[in-house]
């Protein structure tokens, strides 16, 4: 008889991966600023007809998800250098908007830069998994060595 190890679930900050994948919805999606998302670091997914398109991350130390999700609606490029920067922007009146906020202090964001890669995994969204997507990804790391 083989013994099996049994897989532990990974924990982040003590906690399971479940315990932080609750969102709200955004009313007006990413077409309207929300302010009361300044300085509040947390994952970010765009919605089309109940799918989730892309997951992305807000923890820059100032203006956290505000500053990110302005970035997908403003003029220029600075959000939209990768193709779901450029579907979101395109699609701004259509995409649903959630977030999970994890905080406003240093362990928040690092909890936020964490969890991102565990919940894509998690939910496949279209657009972090497409097969050109990630090869570009897996270049610039390899590139990069």
């Amino acid at each position: 008889m083989s013994k099996t190890k049994q897989l532990k679930p990974a924990l982040y900050d003590g906690k399971s991966l479940e315990t932080y994948d609750r969102w709200v919805d955004m009313p007006g999606g990413f077409a309207v600023p929300h302010p009361e998302l300044w300085g509040k670091a947390g994952l970010y997914r765009a919605t089309l007809n109940g799918e989730i398109m892309f997951i992305g991350k807000g923890a820059g130390m100032h203006t956290g998800l505000l500053e990110r999700l302005y970035d997908l609606r403003r003029p220029g490029d600075s959000g939209r250098r990768y193709r779901a920067g450029q579907y979101i922007n395109a699609h701004l009146d259509e995409l649903g908007l959630q977030v999970a906020v994890m905080g406003s202090d240093g362990a928040a964001r690092a909890l936020t830069s964490k969890l991102l890669w565990p919940m894509i995994r998690r939910h496949r969204p279209r657009l972090n998994v497409d097969p050109t997507f990630l090869s570009n990804i897996i270049q610039t790391a390899y590139e990069a060595r």
